[in-house]
């Protein structure tokens, strides 16, 4: 072999040398930029790891996702039980009209006393799953009726905060003034008296919008009884002449008929009571 072809063999091997001290230097600082990067990701804290919180992030989703949905089952659980509540205290005032029936007095007294604690369960669940579920997951109707059973077992104070939630959350008019009406009648009673605060809630009553010479006669009406209760003579006999002013402009039936003889006797009884002047309705229909 000739010294230049020696030369050029050297040469070459020197090239080739160089290029594979490259690659492997290359190669190896790779790898120490990969250890670096590792060592730092280890050193970072939790949240700073993209794969870390998206995985937290998913969970967190998940868990809202399951509790939200047990939350809502377990509400609408509740409002069908409490429909089922009302339900049964709606028929309960059947059964109560039938057994008033019974001419056994012994009969119908024990029928009235099982009934009225069956009453009391009946309003005591309702009273629980309103508390649970807030009025603003309970519609009007219900807080009505559940304010008007605990009228009749003498619990006025509970009464009156039903019929206040009820009309809070009505979305109905005839709902509204129908359950202002109730409201207003428990204030001429005790332990709630305010006759300026049930006097001020017919009032309202009267002045809800698209009502019937007969709607405005029962309210007058009502509020004419009430006000007889405590003996308000004169405000009584005030309203059942509203009353009676609305009836004569409602429809000829009989039912309605009715009501009109019977405030004519009952204003004739209050003008024998004391001198009260007729005509004195200022109450339009």
């Amino acid at each position: 072999m000739s010294s230049f072809d020696k030369s050029n063999n050297e040469t070459a091997e020197t090239l080739s040398f160089e290029r594979d001290l490259h690659s492997d230097l290359k190669l190896l600082r790779d790898r120490v930029d990969q250890l670096q990067l590792d060592a730092h990701e280890k050193n970072r804290p939790w949240y700073r790891h993209v794969s870390t919180v998206i995985s937290v992030l998913a969970l967190l989703v998940s868990l809202i996702t399951f509790v939200l949905g047990q939350h809502f089952e377990k509400q609408r659980a509740e409002q069908d039980q409490l429909t089922g509540v009302i339900t049964k205290l709606i028929d309960e005032r059947k059964e109560d009209a039938d057994i008033l029936k019974n001419p056994d007095a012994d009969e119908r007294h024990d029928e009235l006393i099982r009934l009225e604690n069956k009453r009391r369960i009946y309003i005591e669940q309702g009273e629980m799953l309103i508390s649970n579920l807030g009025k603003g997951n309970v519609v009007a109707a219900e807080l009505t009726n559940l304010g008007y059973e605990e009228k009749m077992v003498g619990k006025l104070g509970k009464s009156a905060s039903y019929f206040s939630n009820a009309i809070e959350v009505s979305h109905d008019d005839y709902e509204a003034w129908t359950t202002r009406v109730e409201l207003a009648d428990l204030y001429f009673y005790q332990p709630l008296v305010d006759f300026q605060k049930g006097r001020s809630l017919f009032l309202q009553a009267s002045k809800s919008p698209g009502l019937t010479p007969g709607d405005l006669a029962f309210i007058y009406e009502r509020w004419g009884f009430a006000e007889l209760a405590p003996g308000h003579i004169n405000e009584g006999a005030t309203a059942l002449e509203c009353a009676l002013a609305c009836y004569e402009k409602a429809p000829t039936e009989e039912w309605i008929q009715k009501k009109r003889n019977d405030l004519h006797r009952k204003l004739d009884d209050l003008h024998k009571l004391a001198p009260i002047s007729a005509g004195r309705c200022s109450e339009g229909c």
